[in-house]
């Protein structure tokens, strides 16, 4: 009968599920990733005289899109034709007077969805990671879904309908911050604590660890749990919650 040998032993360690990056001190500029898009702003009132005894006969309706030069109503025979491109809003008249009323398109206003958290009022400048400015015209008192919407004047020329996406700064800096790359941090149940998964420059899993999270920008987050030099998985908080920003409730568990 042959000696009994213990097989060898077959060591194992977790390796990152993705990408690394190390902790790090930076500065991070407070904002928030938003959407939405440009709509008509500002009115044109097209008025016309009108006889007693002339019927008004509007041909578009409200929210209608209309050309220059397009018929919108009869006033008896007439035709009453839009001197510019527009959304038709309402038709208004009395005895002696109608009025035609539209939204203009030449000049549009970027309107989106701005997180109620953070501070922000008409005349507030705005950037985005191209230093494209953005001057805020109005911001809504009603808030929905942890938003308020705004009304922003963009630089350059742009078209009612146009779709917007981008990170806009607040102007608001913390400089010298502990941060990490925002991908890193995840929870396991929304709204719940934060977490990283910390591991070696190579890769090797090390330990998941409770953090505490601050400002943010369109890719890094100030970061309290880490220190200068860490290195953390973004693979791994993808598997899980990724942290989508605003403020962690410590009651909703882990």
């Amino acid at each position: 009968m042959s000696q009994y040998q213990e097989p060898e032993r077959v060591e194992w360690t977790q390796q990152a599920y993705g990408d690394i990056y190390e902790a790090h001190l930076g500065n991070i500029y407070e904002g928030a990733a938003v959407t939405g898009e440009y709509v008509p702003c500002g009115q044109e009132l097209i008025r016309q005289e009108k006889k007693q005894t002339e019927q008004v006969l509007t041909v578009v309706s409200k929210g209608d899109e209309v050309r220059e030069g397009q018929i919108l109503a009869y006033i008896g025979t007439r035709e009453i034709k839009s001197p510019i491109a527009g959304v038709f809003e309402k038709t208004e008249s009395d005895d002696r007077m109608v009025g035609f009323v539209l939204k203009k398109l030449t000049d549009p206003v970027l309107e989106v969805r701005w997180p109620d958290d953070l501070p922000i009022q008409a005349g507030q400048e705005l950037t985005d990671d191209q230093d494209k400015k953005y001057q805020v015209e109005a911001v809504s008192k009603i808030s929905s879904d942890h938003a308020v919407t705004i009304q922003l004047r963009a630089e350059g020329t742009h078209a009612a309908g146009e779709k917007f996406g981008a990170f806009l700064r607040n102007g608001n800096v913390q400089e010298d911050s502990m941060i990490i790359r925002k991908a890193c941090v995840y929870q396991k149940s929304p709204g719940g604590t934060c977490f990283v998964s910390v591991v070696t420059a190579e890769g090797e899993f090390l330990e998941e660890r409770k953090v505490t999270t601050g400002m943010q920008d369109s890719e890094n987050i100030n970061i309290i749990g880490l220190e200068e030099g860490e290195f953390c998985d973004a693979g791994y908080a993808q598997l899980m919650i990724p942290f989508a920003g605003g403020t962690p409730n410590e009651s909703a568990g882990d």
